[in-house]
């Protein structure tokens, strides 16, 4: 059995192609993050960038959250969409291709690779790298846009907020995203820490924060 779901803006024609290609695709794509029961792959099909993520899952419980539609694979692509619709910028994910089992289950995720650079490359000791006042602004933007909607990102470090060169920010990777306040501050501490740590960008970017409205710097 294959289950499939197709971001509305993917055509058929590039569907297909995502549907016979995705598998070889991952197989022969440049390892990025392999852990456990899941890794990603930096791709090409057809002279097209993606990221393709599997999940593998070998208990029934798990084959049947992925049945459902309740599990990280669905989690992450049903935030995303609801990112992109209310303007907050995510990494697009496409496509989601499911193989269900009783015991060995595996699934793929297809998304558009978000071009540029990590923020954790900006704030290392030594690098040459520097974060721009735009740059700054644009992340400031982004983490209160999503936590005004009510949603933690629930693993926002800096690996999974992207910086393009010109200066656009994307977030990415939104296994753990759900609605809650609590994950709300846990993010936002998380991001402050990680930032003030190795950098000097953590007051400008908290006091842009602030300054949007963020959900939890309002005085």
């Amino acid at each position: 059995m294959t289950l499939s779901s197709r971001h509305p803006e993917l055509s058929d024609d590039r569907f297909k192609k995502l549907m016979q290609a995705h598998e070889e695709a991952y197989a022969r794509g440049t390892p990025i993050n392999q852990k456990g029961h899941q890794g990603v792959s930096e791709c090409q099909i057809d002279g097209t960038d993606y990221m393709i993520k599997c999940y593998r899952t070998s208990s029934p419980l798990a084959g049947l959250r992925l049945l459902i539609g309740q599990s990280r694979i669905d989690t992450s692509f049903r935030y995303a969409e609801i990112l992109n619709t209310h303007g907050v910028a995510a990494a697009k994910h496409l496509l989601i291709v499911k193989h269900p089992s009783f015991l060995k289950s595996r699934a793929f995720l297809v998304m558009e690779k978000a071009p540029g650079i990590a923020l954790f490359n900006f704030i290392q000791y030594g690098t040459d790298l520097k974060l721009s006042d735009t740059a700054m602004e644009n992340i400031a933007q982004l983490i209160t846009g999503l936590h005004k909607l009510g949603i933690a990102h629930g693993d926002l470090h800096t690996r999974n907020l992207i910086i393009a060169q010109d200066d656009s920010v994307r977030l990415i990777d939104f296994d753990n995203a759900r609605k809650s306040t609590n994950g709300i501050r846990k993010d936002l501490k998380r991001f402050q820490n990680a930032v003030a740590v190795t950098s000097s960008y953590e007051p400008t970017i908290t006091a842009a924060m602030k300054r949007l409205g963020h959900p939890e710097l309002i005085d």
